[in-house]
């Protein structure tokens, strides 16, 4: 979910479903004034699997965290183009686009932070401190020169503060901000006047992997303090 000038932009997936025709990822356009669907954007792929998404100076990307791929709807407006294809990344998620609008931060939850070239489309593994990993990054916004990072991957999950260097091409700082509590999975959030607003109970934790239901909890949404 995005949203810009009375509009959000959701990234909506019906299902994984492969080759079988019934349901396909879009990316929605809403106005917020009465809730009336502006848009509707896909390529027709029945194995499409869109997850994050966000908007950039000019232009809107989604990741595809089934295939791989990072796609690029220029102009916020008319078909999609494949900006990173299948084969580089295992599973693509949060997106942020960089300060000077040439590059795209991405978070590969089986690797960790890539940079991808907005012109040539050249993809490259960001480098990140000794002591710090960024693997199984699922959430990622930008608040000034610095990420915020849902790293749930992991066990426990944590929420990280990543200070990027000045061009952004590499990693320079990592501070963890807070653990998970056991059990739970943080996914995504905003911010909202120096304040990080996220989904602090997602309950992905209430079904296996057959979507089988195993608990049953409320959705949490938390807030905290940005350093």
């Amino acid at each position: 979910l995005a949203v810009r000038d009375h509009q959000a932009w959701l990234a909506v997936s019906p299902g994984r479903v492969s080759g079988s025709g019934q349901g396909r990822a879009e990316v929605l356009r809403v106005d917020l004034n009465d809730g009336v669907v502006t848009g509707r954007f896909g390529d027709g792929r029945a194995d499409r699997f869109f997850g994050d998404l966000t908007l950039g100076r000019q232009d809107l990307y989604v990741s595809d965290s089934l295939n791989g791929e990072v796609l690029r709807l220029k102009g916020m407006a008319g078909p999609f183009d494949v900006l990173v294809p299948a084969g580089r990344m295992g599973s693509p998620q949060g997106l942020v686009e960089t300060p000077d609008g040439k590059g795209l931060i991405v978070a590969d939850y089986s690797s960790a932070l890539w940079r991808i070239d907005l012109v040539t489309g050249e993809a490259r593994l960001l480098a990140v401190p000794d002591n710090a990993s960024l693997a199984g990054i699922d959430g990622l916004t930008a608040t000034g020169n610095r990420l915020i990072a849902v790293q749930n991957g992991i066990n426990p999950g944590r929420l990280l503060l990543i200070t990027m260097n000045a061009d952004w091409t590499a990693v320079a700082q990592v501070d963890l901000v807070i653990r998970t509590p056991a059990g739970e999975n943080f996914t995504s959030g905003v911010v909202d006047d120096g304040q990080y607003v996220f989904v602090a109970r997602s309950q992905w934790s209430d079904f296996d992997e057959n979507g089988k239901a195993i608990g049953q909890g409320p959705a949490v949404i938390g807030e905290i303090p940005l350093p």
